[in-house]
């Protein structure tokens, strides 16, 4: 009984256990910066003077296959999931100027706007291409 092939084999393996990192890598910069332009389009800007929230997205690589998208401002987890409203019953303030009147029709609770969630279930959707690309690469 005679095996042949196993050669190549090997050497095909040697191969792509050494290029598995840095096609890995690839695919995540990839990933990472396709959420990041989805999740910055689905960002609310305000009218006037807005921008903020959308220009605080970041991608950041945190280990060494781990790439995350963040935003730093303090008010984006508000606008992810929702926020209530004080109708007035708050404001710790003596000075009347700056008690704030409710509107009889004044809203409970502001929806949130699931940019990033959203995003996320999209790109999840197209992971699986990308992983068909790093093991067609791998096995070349």
């Amino acid at each position: 009984m005679k095996i042949e092939g196993l050669e190549d084999l090997e050497r095909t393996l040697e191969n792509s256990s050494k290029n598995f990192e840095p096609e890995a890598k690839k695919a995540l910069s990839r990933i990472g910066n396709t959420l990041l332009r989805k999740v910055k389009l689905k960002t609310p800007v305000a009218e006037d003077y807005g921008g903020t929230l959308r220009r605080s997205w970041k991608m950041k690589y945190e280990e060494r296959l781990v790439v995350s998208v963040i935003n730093d401002s303090e008010y984006a987890p508000h606008v992810e999931f929702g926020h209530r409203t004080r109708l007035g019953k708050g404001g710790n303030s003596k000075n009347p100027k700056y008690k704030y009147k409710p509107k009889s029709d004044g809203i409970k609770f502001v929806e949130g706007r699931y940019m990033l969630t959203r995003s996320i279930e999209e790109v999840e959707k197209e992971i699986e291409e990308d992983l068909e690309i790093i093991i067609d690469n791998l096995w070349e």
